[in-house]
């Protein structure tokens, strides 16, 4: 007997999310974790994800993913590699081009089902080297936090593989990002307001 489909305990972490946080937080901390702390330089983070089935580990995933920033701070990252750097041999499906297709809930418009993999020749040709915005699988994506990148930002991560499992296989996650470097226009209007209180 073959059996087909997913097991009701199956599903995803992000490596080191905790619950078990010290400190106050405005936020549903039993659905998102303690943020994890990553410092606004690092070069392409990207989340490392494993598979579980209950509360028993069986592997990491190696399997495509993507992000989707929930607190409305998308434009406050980006990728760290083009399709074009990242071997990319058709066109990468991109959230703009996920978001047209379903506006009413964007996190739903990219699943397994409507995932190409840009490493597949028989996709579409690629017209231009987009930022790439698939993480984990062959490609080596991460993403970049700009200049006005500390804080939080809660992130829902799906597989979109659709080699991975027939399992939808999502969650979420919160990280803390520091160190940004300051504004120059807000330390020069700060410097500004200073001397004229001075």
């Amino acid at each position: 007997r073959v059996y087909v489909g997913c097991p009701s305990n199956r599903h995803i972490r992000v490596r080191d999310r905790h619950t078990d946080c010290s400190g106050h937080y405005d936020y549903d901390v039993d659905v998102w974790g303690c943020p994890a702390s990553v410092y606004w330089g690092t070069e392409g983070y990207r989340p490392i994800v494993d598979l579980y089935d209950g509360d028993t580990f069986v592997r990491e995933l190696t399997a495509e993913f993507v992000l989707w920033e929930v607190g409305g701070r998308r434009g406050d990252f980006t990728y760290n590699i083009s399709e074009c750097n990242a071997g990319c041999v058709s066109k990468s499906l991109r959230w703009d081009d996920a978001i047209a297709r379903n506006q009413s809930d964007p996190y739903a418009a990219w699943t397994p089902s409507d995932h190409r993999s840009c490493f597949d020749a028989d996709g579409p040709a690629q017209d231009k080297c987009y930022a790439y915005e698939v993480l984990g699988g062959p490609g080596n994506s991460g993403i970049v936090f700009k200049i006005n990148g500390d804080g939080l930002f809660f992130f829902r991560l799906r597989v979109v593989d659709p080699e991975c499992s027939y399992c939808d296989l999502e969650t979420r996650f919160v990280l803390n990002v520091f160190g940004a470097p300051v504004d120059p226009l807000l330390a020069l209007f700060v410097c500004g307001v200073v001397l004229l209180v001075a």
